[in-house]
């Protein structure tokens, strides 16, 4: 956990910063995204270890390996949402975010159809692409 905190530190306080280097912002946003994968792979081994749900960790643990973190946003123009459902075309629910002209956001749930490549959202128009998606997180488990 202190790398993490290490790797943060030096972020936050401008490291890597170079005004000749093109890529700074490049590489930083390339760190920082490291980082939340640590933590979330930290948090995922602090799951299992402590005996919390075997099917909530290993689905951190995959989203994880697929670069997706829970409560962080994706931008829909950087990554779509990877095929899951089980019927191999779409993707699973997802929260999603569409801005309005005005700027204001409208939050959803939605999925992506790979096969169509078009998004189906539940509150919204047909068409409206989202800006934004991020993971749902897993159910509760019931005991």
């Amino acid at each position: 956990m202190e790398i993490i905190h290490r790797i943060t530190d030096y972020l936050s306080n401008g490291g890597l910063f170079n005004p000749e280097y093109m890529e700074h912002e490049k590489i930083r946003r390339l760190l920082m995204d490291c980082r939340d994968e640590l933590i979330a792979a930290t948090s995922c081994t602090e799951m299992m270890l402590q005996g919390t749900g075997q099917r909530a960790a290993e689905s951190m643990a995959e989203r994880v390996l697929n670069g997706i973190t829970v409560g962080q946003w994706v931008q829909s123009a950087d990554r779509l949402p990877p095929i899951r459902h089980r019927s191999g075309q779409s993707s699973d629910d997802v929260l999603v975010a569409l801005q309005y002209p005005d700027g204001e956001h409208l939050l959803s749930i939605g999925y992506y159809s790979h096969s169509d490549q078009i998004w189906h959202i539940r509150t919204a128009k047909h068409g409206w692409q989202p800006t934004h998606w991020m993971p749902l997180p897993e159910p509760p488990e019931v005991k």
